[in-house]
């Protein structure tokens, strides 16, 4: 059969044509690409350092008004926690709201409430001796005003609580709002999702931008800015990840030294990236227009200079399919002497090619033949030798070996599931007589009828072995009682005290069974359990 080697022109002139232009275009790409890259990480990384450098001064700004709100509201709470416990009048209360204190109460040492101002449901959860922390160390330093993380109130809102002894010995505790925090929050807004958030001195929430995180008072602690800030960071730049956003973060932190608590201001990398983008796409179009001419200028070159090289490509598939060629007929064709010199010397190849593939062919399907003999015999004398390591020849049951290796099984099932095994460890009465009165090859033949015996008065799920000699071993699991397995070993003993036809002979012989019950409440090894069996035989 004779085929056209051109049929498939355009498809092979394509594929090679491609292969050239590529490379063509990848040497072009090369300081297009290097152009784009340095252009955008130059445009990342100046974009990254002014980012940097407003959220740290936008967290310094933030926690500097934190600071300045603490103090002023340790000023009031000293101020008015000193007061005689009087009913307050209206200017103090509004004092007090101005800066978010809405419950001041006066406490003995033993914790007792002496004096209230504001709706007692705004002591903590708990009451007074959740904050036992808090007021040891009150008492601890009596000048100094202790500062409570978010703790929740009765009310289960969060608060935070501010405590000092006075110089009566009375413990005087405030609790303040978190209305404060959240305006402070909620003022710094930027990009698609920037933001600010406010953590105590534990890592949990005081305002973020997400409600429920600031109900639960969400713990932030294991955020890589917040964790630096607790290990005694007071402001810096760093990274992470936040399950808020999820989106990898930029973020500028700053502590408030007087209490502890935290300033985050994060915003998603990809609007940094974003923003650079911008700038390597300009230059990235510039380049591309280059691109394009390089594209065309090399199209033409790889026509002219790869048409015969396609042509002898295609002929050389179809000749790898097993078909004949016609002459290549390239001598209308411009190209250089050398492609000519190539055509002529590949249209002698072929003939020769068509030849010797005829005989390989021949020699590679009868060494495969020999193959798949030699593979099947393998295989079959591999499942012979694996049968003979875990089965008795004579009677064609489970050896000794796998006994172990089922019964390790059974236990570790039993210990999971607390579901008890049972072994049973048989021993034929009478054998030694047979043998000596019938003969070596009667015994055997006993053997194996005890055996088939044996399996067809057991249920499936059981197992029977045998060890060697006239000793077997049956497994039983998911046991339900010991009544049971005794049921199955009178069972047997009855079974085998039946009488056997061996050839023209009546053989009767007994049995002895040792039961070994496992109830799986502890681990216990297999050579333990096969031991007792068969000393409870004896």
């Amino acid at each position: 059969m004779v085929v056209p080697f051109l049929s498939n022109k355009r498809l092979l002139t394509l594929s090679l044509r491609k292969l050239l232009l590529c490379f063509f275009l990848c040497v072009a790409l090369i300081p297009i690409l290097f152009l784009g890259t340095w252009v955008y990480n130059n445009a990342l990384n100046a974009e990254i350092q002014s980012v940097e450098e407003k959220h740290l001064l936008l967290a310094e700004n933030v926690s500097g008004t934190l600071s300045n709100y603490t103090n002023d509201l340790k000023a009031v709470f000293i101020a008015k926690s000193e007061d005689d416990p009087a009913p307050a009048s209206p200017e103090i209360a509004a004092l007090l709201r101005s800066v978010n204190i809405n419950l001041l109460a006066l406490t003995k040492e033993d914790s007792s409430l002496m004096y209230c101002l504001g709706d007692e449901l705004l002591l903590p959860l708990g009451g007074v001796e959740a904050l036992k922390t808090e007021r040891r160390k009150a008492f601890a330093q009596p000048n100094r005003v202790i500062m409570s993380p978010v703790m929740f109130n009765r009310r289960e809102l969060p608060t935070i609580y501010l405590l000092r002894v006075k110089r009566d010995q009375t413990l005087a505790i405030a609790a303040i709002n978190t209305g404060y925090f959240h305006q402070v929050q909620r003022a710094v807004v930027f990009g698609d999702g920037g933001h600010a958030a406010i953590v105590d001195q534990s890592g949990h929430v005081i305002s973020h931008p997400r409600p429920e995180w600031e109900r639960s008072a969400h713990n932030m602690s294991k955020l890589a800015p917040i964790s630096l800030m607790m290990a005694a960071q007071g402001k810096g730049v760093s990274r992470f990840y936040s399950p808020a956003m999820q989106a990898d973060m930029i973020a500028g932190y700053a502590t408030v030294p007087e209490t502890g608590w935290g300033v985050v201001i994060p915003q998603p990398y990809s609007e940094i990236q974003a923003r650079a983008r911008k700038t390597k796409m300009i230059a990235l179009v510039v380049s591309g227009i280059g691109l394009v001419l390089a594209f065309f200028v090399s199209w033409r070159l790889t026509i002219y200079i790869l048409g015969p090289i396609h042509s002898v490509v295609e002929a050389s598939r179809v000749l790898g399919a097993g078909y004949k060629i016609e002459s290549l007929g390239l001598a209308r064709r411009r190209m250089p002497k050398e492609l000519h010199i190539l055509l002529h010397t590949f249209d002698q190849m072929a003939a020769e090619v068509l030849s010797a593939r005829a005989t390989l062919e021949d020699r590679v399907i009868a060494r495969t033949q020999e193959l798949q003999k030699e593979v099947e015999r393998r295989k079959a004398l591999e499942a012979q030798l694996g049968r003979q390591a875990t089965h008795d020849a004579l009677t064609g049951l489970p050896n000794r070996r796998l006994l172990e290796q089922r019964l390790r099984e059974a236990t570790d099932f039993s210990v999971r599931s607390r579901k008890s095994i049972a072994l049973l460890f048989i021993d034929l009465d009478g054998f030694k007589a047979v043998n000596d009165r019938y003969g070596h090859k009667l015994g055997d033949r006993l053997l194996v009828q005890v055996s088939a015996r044996l399996r067809h008065n057991l249920r499936k799920t059981d197992n029977v072995f045998r060890l060697g000699g006239d000793e077997f071993v049956v497994l039983l699991e998911q046991t339900k009682s010991a009544e049971a397995v005794s049921d199955i070993a009178n069972h047997l003993l009855y079974v085998l005290k039946q009488p056997f036809s061996i050839q023209s002979y009546e053989v009767r012989v007994g049995a002895s069974i040792g039961v070994r019950i496992s109830q799986g409440w502890a681990r216990e090894s297999a050579e333990a359990i096969l031991s007792d069996a068969d000393s409870a035989m004896y």
